[in-house]
């Protein structure tokens, strides 16, 4: 579910747009970069993209001066518990992920072996 326009609105992951508002739920997968702005609970796995083992929970930032780190969501990321809403910031190539993949998408030099 993406709040656009001010109206509810189901689409498709691929249809996300930079500066959308999405519900998120345990067991999705994201396929976006965004920022947490409301919480209950919500705790991801970033093992798949940061390497990191352990499930951070994920809340809002209290001000903007605050550093909350806790507070990003990362495209390839696993909700293992809670709920959420966040905002869209990067979609698609732009994503941390995609940016990841790109790397590892490029094709390598032959070895003279």
């Amino acid at each position: 579910m993406v709040t656009r326009s001010g109206q509810m609105l189901n689409i498709d992951v691929k249809d996300l747009l930079v500066g959308d508002i999405v519900q998120i739920e345990t067991g999705e997968i994201l396929p976006v970069d965004g920022i947490v702005i409301k919480s209950n609970n919500l705790t991801a796995d970033e093992s798949s993209v940061t390497g990191e083992s352990d499930p951070i929970l994920k809340i809002p930032p209290k001000t903007f001066e605050e550093e909350n780190l806790n507070c990003f969501l990362i495209s390839g990321s696993k909700i293992i518990d809670g709920t959420g809403t966040i905002i869209v910031f990067a979609v698609g190539k732009n994503t941390q992920w995609g940016k990841l993949k790109m790397i590892l998408d490029v094709p390598s030099d032959d070895t003279p072996l």
